[in-house]
């Protein structure tokens, strides 16, 4: 623990994962600097913000009104940065460098190794299977110092109206006994198992456990939640689109079982410490896996599988043929039996 009394800024991707990855990295400096001044921001706004607005480890969010690029939000960005003359400056987003220079900041650190880390992949490929979180630490450790490591995962800190309202409308459901669903995916399609397994997998367990369905989600998520719930024989409860995120892991928080794809609301559920059955094929379930202890990964049997790397690890191009490119021919090849027994394995 170090007594030193500084300013430190984090800039992060505002994605819900990428959110959820940083907060890690947000613990350890905190307990190995308590006497930090720690803000965290997001120069392109974003939706996370809702996960790090309850977290104690953070003095201060800036999500500003307009994306940086504006010639108006890089105004206001960067009055907000200098006001607070930071000590140090820590990229665990995209670059952000430049910015870190603009406000003014000596001490800075990325993720990447070098310049262009975005563009052209390493040729040292050491750290490959290193998981995000970890990825973001050893960033912050470039400036920091060793932060040691406490062995936890993700940081997600709901608050009572968030509870209340998860026992608002689950009610009574299915007696408690239930598990969340979410089929959905928003930004990369190619990560969507068919909504047709999800809907075959949900009449099985909840006739085989005699379980509720709860789909969770995003509001593009609500139609994926109608088909399930229009197709299984046994009740089933859509809340995608109805809950803020915090609200949504509190819902989580009170089921036996997460199912979905790499997602967001994956990582909000490791961070819940419920079961988990991820669907992964296109990305590295080694770089952005949920950090949680009862988990289970099924993905496609091909050699293909984990294309999508963290950063730095792979050529920009095929990153952006991933991103944009809506299919996944391993993901088509996967079944319902695997998942399903992962879900068995997980709720004995």
């Amino acid at each position: 623990m170090r007594d030193e009394k500084i300013s430190i800024l984090i800039s992060i991707w505002p994605g819900l994962g990428d959110v959820m990855f940083s907060t890690p990295a947000i613990r350890l400096i905190k307990r190995s600097y308590p006497r930090c001044r720690l803000s965290v921001c997001s120069l392109f706004g974003g939706a996370g913000k809702p996960l790090l607005e309850t977290n104690p480890y953070i003095d201060e969010i800036f999500f500003p009104d307009k994306p940086v690029y504006t010639l108006s939000g890089l105004r206001e960005s960067l009055l907000w940065a200098r006001e607070r003359c930071f000590d140090v400056g820590i990229e665990l987003s995209q670059p952000a460098q430049w910015f870190f220079k603009l406000s003014r900041i000596e001490k800075r650190s990325r993720f990447g190794r070098r310049a262009l880390w975005w563009f052209v992949p390493y040729r040292d490929t050491s750290g490959i299977d290193l998981h995000a979180s970890e990825h973001f630490i050893r960033a912050a450790e470039k400036v920091l110092g060793s932060l040691g490591r406490d062995g936890k995962g993700y940081d997600l800190f709901l608050t009572y109206d968030d509870e209340q309202k998860a026992e608002e409308v689950l009610g009574g459901f299915a007696g408690g006994r239930f598990i969340t669903v979410h089929p959905g995916a928003r930004c990369n399609a190619n990560k969507r198992w068919a909504i047709g397994n999800f809907i075959k997998l949900c009449e099985r367990l909840s006739d085989d456990f005699d379980l509720g369905i709860v789909v969770i989600g995003g509001k593009e998520d609500a139609s994926l939640g109608e088909m399930i719930e229009s197709k299984i024989t046994r009740k089933a409860l859509v809340l995608a689109g109805r809950l803020s995120l915090r609200e949504t892991g509190a819902v989580i928080k009170r089921s036996l079982l997460y199912v979905g794809n790499d997602s967001g609301p994956i990582q909000i559920a490791a961070s819940m410490n419920v079961p988990v059955v991820g669907i992964y094929a296109s990305s590295s379930p080694n770089n952005f896996g949920p950090l949680c202890e009862k988990k289970i990964i099924v993905t496609p049997d091909d050699d293909c599988i984990g294309c999508l790397r963290f950063p730095g690890y792979m050529w920009l191009p095929w990153g952006l043929r991933l991103r944009y490119y809506n299919r996944c021919k391993a993901m088509e090849n996967l079944s319902v039996e695997p998942v399903y027994e992962a879900c068995v394995k997980l709720l004995a």
